[in-house]
């Protein structure tokens, strides 16, 4: 309910064409990708862009969601726009020591096609703030999940 009425009042008549995005979290202190540049190559292979949710009003967060057939992000609050998006697919990264699956529920809630790719957590972060660790992700089998979910 409350996602349509958010779309209702951003007018989705001006949606972008940004179709793949990659919901970016390098300016935030936490859960970064340590490894991005290669990252970036990967995702750039696949058509993917990057954007900082947090710099956009929550109308150009609506609209950029509500067009976009795959989004791929590290979990996090960013994640939530997925509510804005119709028949997309999300691919959602995450350390292997993290539990969460509030994404895994929103993607079936709103009919999203779930994909999950597990990273290696950055080996020095403090044990009791497992949730936040920087990542660092494999671009073999990130390429290998894109390949097959884009091809679907």
């Amino acid at each position: 309910w409350v996602a349509d009425r958010l779309k209702t009042a951003a007018d989705e008549g001006t949606a972008t064409s940004t179709k793949r995005i990659f919901v970016s979290r390098q300016a935030q202190g936490r859960r970064k990708i340590l490894n991005f540049d290669e990252v970036k190559r990967v995702l750039d292979d696949h058509g993917i862009v990057s954007v900082e949710p947090e710099t956009l009003s929550v109308q150009e967060q609506i609209q950029l969601f509500g067009g976009v057939e795959l989004i791929v992000g590290v979990f996090g609050a960013g994640l939530t726009n997925m509510i804005f998006a119709e028949d997309a697919g999300l691919l959602e990264i995450k350390p292997a020591t993290t539990q969460h699956t509030v994404f895994y529920i929103l993607a079936n809630e709103f009919n999203l096609d779930y994909h999950l790719l597990m990273s290696k957590p950055r080996r020095w972060a403090r044990p009791h703030n497992k949730k936040n660790r920087d990542l660092v992700i494999n671009t073999g089998e990130l390429d290998d999940l894109l390949h097959g979910i884009l091809s679907e």
